[in-house]
């Protein structure tokens, strides 16, 4: 009804999941279709899929799905809306292993620019569905909820990695970059160069997920393929083996 409604007295309008979009694509001079209330979270645990309400954030997204010990592949700040999230890609620290949010949809609804209500995946209105994966800004339509694939997940490896101030940073950088190449999907490893009173500082932030969800990641194996890191200057090295949950809180600053 908000779309018809705007179409006919032909008022912008935009959709606000209750983010924050850098851009402004949830705020406009028009109509904004507030769309906060539907937050519903549908597990499917036996074919490992969840239905997502747009108006979500990753924060009640991962606490919902590590109740079933499952998780979706999303950034690290829990205020974010799952809605522009998905459709502007999404990577985060599991995205090596498990792809990027949209990479993971598996289907939408949607309201089009007409009011009308229809399904959108590989196999009903496909081209829809391609550009709701990653194309960003709504411009396609608003979603009112997502369908996505979901991971099983249970303990990781959350980890800093901390060098005296005052490290040149050339060759961690150099480190850095080869490594990543290297390196199993199972890790994700974000190297941070800050300057501060003239000196710079070098750390480095990571998850490490085992092979298996049921496995217990193993601190050594870290440590094996941390090693050309952990091997320059004289760093300290703090692994926490904890839930992905809290792993998530760890990230976002909790």
């Amino acid at each position: 009804l908000a779309v018809k409604w705007a179409r006919r007295h032909q008022i912008q309008l935009c959709p606000h999941a209750g983010g924050h979009s850098y851009e402004g694509f949830s705020s406009c001079a028009g109509l904004m279709v507030d769309v906060r209330k539907m937050d519903q979270i549908v597990i499917d645990a036996a074919n490992q899929t969840a239905r997502i309400g747009a108006g979500c954030l990753l924060g009640n997204v991962a606490v919902a799905l590590f109740a079933q010990k499952f998780a979706l592949p999303a950034g690290s700040c829990r205020p974010v809306g799952v809605s522009g999230l998905a459709m502007g890609g999404g990577h985060g620290l599991t995205s090596r292993k498990f792809g990027l949010t949209c990479d993971n949809l598996i289907a939408a609804h949607v309201v089009d620019a007409n009011g009308n209500e229809l399904d959108a995946n590989s196999n009903v209105n496909s081209d829809l569905f391609w550009a709701l994966r990653g194309g960003g800004g709504g411009n396609f339509g608003i979603v009112t909820e997502f369908t996505f694939k979901i991971h099983p997940v249970d303990r990781v490896i959350a980890f800093s990695i901390i060098w005296p101030a005052g490290t040149p940073p050339a060759e961690f950088i150099t480190t850095w970059q080869s490594l990543a190449h290297s390196a199993p999907d199972e890790l994700t490893f974000l190297l941070h160069v800050n300057g501060n009173l003239g000196k710079i500082h070098l750390s480095c932030t990571g998850l490490y997920l085992p092979g298996q969800a049921s496995e217990t990641p193993n601190v050594s194996d870290l440590k094996t393929l941390l090693h050309p890191l952990l091997s320059l200057g004289n760093p300290g090295f703090n692994p926490k083996e904890i839930s992905y949950l809290d792993a998530v809180k760890w990230f976002a600053g909790d």
